[in-house]
């Protein structure tokens, strides 16, 4: 926001509208009344209502007084009124209260006859209330300058009524009147609106966003001055994305700034002094929040987008090959397709068909970090700092090789060819036994040899793939807590969409299951032996997708989407349960709940359990009624069990 000392100096509030000011500044200083109101208008977020109260400060400098009205919600006259009253008899007025005891009378009526097609004849009575308030009583012509209706669109009252209402204090009280609107939100027929407002509005001006000024407003909201300037330094770097992005809703940028300093805070200090990884972060930041705010882009698709846009790129480097299926390409680039929302970014994002990586490959921080932060509002600090450790901006001799290989369009010829023959040596002598590690070596290794750049094969790659899991499992060094169903790690996204990918990731979904399966039994005597001693652990364990999402980075192992309680004795469980204090019992129970609220074909299996510790659980109630125990446990199974087992009968039908 301008302050009191750019406005005094007579400087336009808005450059881009300078015209619109000066043309404000001629209607203000009529000594007479011109008759009509100025209408400024714009689309939602344009900056309208910035405009006009920074010139309604730049007014107060010179002495100046306005009233301004919101009409946002107002379903009659006397609250418009009300809000009037306050301003001009603050100390004295209350709202909803009259001045000295004067009670409001009824509106007087008026009508306003309306010729359409010009016949001389009336076809259409306008009728509206004439204010039952007089503001020239309060000021002297010389210090009072605009009344002020903002919100037109969004006035409950009837459009042309709240514009007859308008009209008196133009007709009828000389007043010099600023109607403020989104016409394009104007419910009514459109030739009795144009004709109505041909009798009020003389002048009409479209308001055009203001980048630098909205900016300089929201800056003031943002309380971290290392992130404060750098968004003060890249104004030029943010409207540019704004034009590629072909929106002009100035009021995105609110959020975008507060969002900026949050993730601007959680950066270690190493990482908030490279100039370029901030960049990207704004980057990514803007896009996705417009792309949101636009209703083009899903919050919960963000984390899919290099899934989704590398499938579509296959189908339209296909389509481009195939002179018949130019249709099929078309459908690629729709507006509703991630290459469509995409395409408009090319200079950024390149939309190769010939290109083999998705343009978010290496999007930082990684498209999962992006999409919890947008869907839920949570930014996992650990997940960030990972990113960091794999990321291009860190990027040292003292990284492994692998990482180094991620980073190939930063290496000359030579290093790329020893590069990979190093990985590819380490990757033989199975130096690696992290499963996300091997994926991504995987991956590489079909992508540089769909392009030339490998020698072998994506089938023999594939088979000494799947042969590396099976001496993994063999050697007891296979993991099978951390989910499959994510399409990056440390980082970095997956660098292959192929099939031969594809097959390999479900060889591991595979491979980890039979580990699992053969593990169960224990791995469910554990869980009981967790559930005794640490029932948040038992919790975050057991929880459904969601609840492991907010604690992935957190967990060893976890069983969200795998039906443990198969493996486990139903009388032991209602022992174990029976020694829990009675709030960490309700708490068990409660994650039970939790872990069945979302529907998962997998834990359906685990109905017969469930209904065997209730069968337990009853002969238990029924041995201590008159307990307090008793009454505890029977309502256990009123509130939690029972609504679970109906539930997941439900599912099964």
């Amino acid at each position: 926001m301008p302050d009191q000392v750019n406005i005094a100096n007579n400087q336009y509030v808005s450059e881009p509208n300078k015209h619109i000011e000066e043309y404000l500044n001629y209607y203000c200083e009529l000594s007479h009344s011109p008759k009509f109101a100025i209408l400024l208008k714009g689309k939602w977020g344009s900056g309208k209502t910035w405009f006009i109260n920074q010139y309604i400060e730049k007014l107060k400098a010179k002495e100046k007084k306005c009233l301004y009205v919101s009409l946002y919600g107002a379903t009659n006259y006397s609250e418009i009124e009300d809000l009037l009253m306050q301003q001009l008899y603050p100390f004295r007025t209350s709202k909803g209260m009259v001045i000295a005891g004067k009670v409001f009378k009824g509106l007087l009526k008026g009508a306003l006859k309306i010729d359409l097609n010009n016949d001389g004849k009336d076809d259409m009575r306008w009728n509206f209330s004439i204010p039952d308030i007089n503001i020239p009583q309060k000021f002297e012509d010389s210090s009072f300058s605009l009344l002020i209706f903002d919100d037109l669109e969004r006035c409950s009252i009837n459009i042309e009524n709240i514009l007859g209402y308008i009209n008196s204090f133009v007709e009828s009280q000389y007043l010099k009147v600023v109607i403020i609107a989104n016409e394009e939100e104007i419910s009514t027929e459109p030739e009795k609106y144009k004709k109505i407002k041909e009798k009020l509005i003389g002048k009409s001006f479209e308001i055009s966003p203001d980048f630098s000024g909205a900016l300089n407003e929201v800056l003031n909201q943002v309380h971290t001055q290392q992130a404060k300037d750098f968004l003060s330094k890249n104004l030029d770097f943010i409207q540019d994305l704004y034009r590629q992005a072909e929106c002009m809703n100035l009021r995105i940028l609110n959020q975008i700034s507060l969002d900026f300093e949050r993730f601007f805070k959680e950066l270690p200090e190493k990482a908030r002094n490279k100039a370029e990884l901030i960049k990207d972060l704004l980057e990514l930041l803007i896009i996705f929040s417009i792309e949101i705010s636009c209703g083009r882009l899903e919050p919960k698709d963000i984390s899919q987008i290099d899934q989704k846009l590398g499938e579509e790129l296959v189908l339209a480097r296909r389509a481009a090959k195939d002179t018949d299926s130019k249709e099929n390409q078309a459908n690629t680039e729709d507006k509703k397709s991630f290459m469509g929302i995409f395409k408009k970014y090319e200079n950024i994002y390149n939309m190769n068909y010939s290109s083999v990586f998705s343009p978010f490959f290496r999007a930082f921080p990684n498209l999962s970090v992006w999409g919890l932060f947008f869907d839920k509002g949570i930014i996992h600090k650990e997940a960030v700092e990972k990113s960091l450790l794999t990321s291009k901006y860190f990027k040292d001799e003292n990284s492994p090789n692998w990482i180094k290989l991620l980073h190939y369009e930063q290496l000359s010829d030579d290093e790329f060819e020893k590069l990979i023959e190093l990985v590819n040596l380490e990757y033989q002598k199975r130096d690696y036994d992290d499963i996300n590690i091997i994926k991504h070596i995987t991956g590489l290794f079909l992508k540089f040899s769909e392009v030339g750049l490998y020698p072998k094969t994506k089938e023999n790659i594939l088979d000494d793939a799947k042969l590396y899991i099976n001496e993994l499992r063999n050697n007891n060094k296979l993991d099978f807590h951390f989910p499959e169903d994510l399409r990056q790690a440390y980082g970095f996204a997956f660098p292959s969409n192929s099939l031969e990918f594809e097959e390999f990731c479900e060889y591991i979904k595979q491979s980890k299951n039979e580990v699992k399966i053969n593990k169960a039994p224990d791995a469910a005597r554990d869980l009981l032996r967790i559930m005794q001693t640490d029932t948040d652990k038992f919790s975050s364990m057991i929880g459904n997708k969601l609840n492991y999402i907010k604690n992935m980075f957190k967990l060893n192992e976890s069983y969200f989407d795998f039906p443990i309680f198969n493996y486990m004795s139903p009388k032991e469980f209602v022992e174990t349960i029976l020694k829990l204090e009675n709030t960490e019992r309700d708490y068990v129970f409660y994650s039970l709940q939790q872990r069945y609220a979302i529907q998962n074909h997998d834990l359906n299996q685990e109905i017969n359990f469930l209904i065997e510790v209730q069968k337990i659980l009853l002969q238990e109630v029924e041995q201590r009624q008159g307990k307090l125990m008793g009454y505890l446990l029977k309502q256990a199974n009123q509130f939690y069990l029972e609504p679970i087992i109906v539930g997941l009968k439900q599912n099964r039908a």
